[in-house]
């Protein structure tokens, strides 16, 4: 759902009930407010009319081995690994507005990715032997990880038209980026 400013069911809770969601000629009306109430965008139409596109693609993996290659020697090794790649697209028209911002307002899109790979390896090695009334048992461990995540965001606002929606259509076009590692 996200933050108020740009949550549609949290903008819905805020707005007026009374408002009609559309008008009598079936537009929607642009603004749901009341006395001592926010002035909001029409939740209805910022639903209908706005461009929210996601797409996750995830992939999670293990193995494992697990062998005594002589007696009394036990050795176990594993490896995991998740890898996501996330891609999405936003637009809204000048004519959906937002929270505390009934339209018109100009047309903002974005669109960001992100691709993460964490993997993990654990290994131990396990020795036990009696010696008579006498136990011993040795453990030797050692484990690897890493994280790596790559995320690009690109917005756009001021577009020439509600028909443009790329954000290289928009005459305002911002970008950041991060790459986190550990």
């Amino acid at each position: 759902e996200g933050h108020f400013n740009n949550g549609i069911l949290t903008m819905a809770y805020l707005s007026s009930p009374l408002t009609p969601v559309k008008q009598p000629d079936g537009s929607y009306t642009p603004d749901v407010t009341s006395t001592d109430l926010f002035d909001n965008a029409n939740p209805v139409n910022m639903i209908v009319n706005s461009d929210r596109t996601s797409h996750v693609t995830q992939l999670l993996s293990n193995a494992d081995v697990d062998v005594s290659p002589i007696s009394n020697l036990h050795l176990k090794s594993t490896f995991n690994a998740e890898i996501q790649n996330t891609a999405s697209y936003n637009y809204v028209p000048s004519y959906v507005g937002g929270f505390r911002a009934p339209p018109p307002q100009p047309a903002s899109g974005n669109f960001g990715s992100a691709y993460e790979i964490n993997w993990l390896n654990e290994n131990t090695l396990n020795y036990s032997r009696s010696f008579g009334p006498h136990d011993l048992s040795l453990l030797l461990g050692y484990t690897v990880q890493k994280d790596h995540y790559d995320y690009n965001q690109t917005n756009g606002s001021n577009y020439p038209n509600d028909d443009l929606h790329d954000v290289g259509a928009a005459t305002v076009v911002t970008a950041s980026s991060d790459i986190e590692e550990w």
